[in-house]
């Protein structure tokens, strides 16, 4: 079933058998009445084109199959007739909040109505938040590799005609003892290993070689390639207002500070 609520007996035991299915399937969306439920298939699937959330337009959610642009239709529908909207996204750490997130920005930016040069700019300010927000952030832990460690809540106003007018992030709960110590098999804030995996051929020492870095033994992670993913964070800083070879002329010399740490 689509949704959990179609099922004959609800219980944990089908509820549990009826998401493994699915699971199995690629199917990782299921509904609970008005909640989407998602289970992280930590491999990457083809759902997210968009061709996909052009299908999720203008479409009520028991039209198609459950998704998280469903999720997203809904409440951009609903705030054009006038009505505030709160998605609220929450799980256990490595559940795929994060990238929840993330698509619900994507599929906003793609779908909301023209408005012009200054809703477009907006919109991709919006998109280009979120390397930035995960650059300084967002850690590997044991259970995840690219974990928020803060909350945020993300706001965007309409204008009338439906398209971006103005956003704003709110963060808390900032995990800072991060900064200065690791647990085991863990990392700190991605930005610093982006930054000296950049800089590393200019004099920079490896993250081993500063002491607010080597407390674990953890530098690297499989799958991240954090010299380049360093390169999209000058592109998210461009497009918020920062002069890109501002920010490259200041580096070299910022982590040579980092020596004395």
């Amino acid at each position: 079933e689509d949704d959990l609520i179609l099922l004959e007996d609800i219980e944990e035991g089908a509820i549990v058998e009826t998401l493994q299915r699915r699971f199995q399937d690629a199917t990782i969306y299921t509904y609970i009445g008005e909640v989407l439920l998602s289970v992280n298939p930590f491999r990457p699937i083809q759902i997210y084109s968009k061709d996909t959330m052009h299908k999720y337009a203008s479409r009520f959610s028991y039209e198609l199959r459950p998704h998280i642009f469903a999720t997203a239709e809904a409440a951009y529908k609903s705030s054009q007739r006038g009505i505030n909207q709160c998605i609220l996204i929450t799980g256990e750490s490595g559940a795929g909040k994060t990238e929840a997130s993330k698509k619900v920005m994507e599929y906003i930016a793609e779908i909301a109505d023209g408005g012009g040069e200054t809703a477009s700019r907006i919109k991709e300010i919006i998109l280009q938040s979120n390397p930035l927000l995960e650059a300084f952030g967002n850690a590997k832990t044991v259970r995840n590799n690219n974990s928020s460690r803060f909350g945020k809540y993300m706001e965007i106003l309409f204008d009338p005609s439906g398209a971006p007018a103005s956003g704003r992030v709110s963060n808390f709960l900032l995990e800072k003892p991060r900064v200065v110590g690791q647990g085991e098999s863990e990392r700190s804030f991605h930005i610093f290993y982006q930054v000296l995996g950049r800089y590393c051929e200019t004099g920079a020492l490896p993250p081993q070689g500063y002491h607010y870095l080597n407390q674990t033994t953890c530098y690297a992670v499989k799958g991240i390639d954090d010299a380049a993913d360093f390169e999209d964070v000058l592109e998210a800083l461009t497009t918020v207002g920062y002069d890109k070879a501002a920010v490259r002329s200041f580096l070299p010399s910022f982590v040579r500070l980092w020596r004395f740490w």
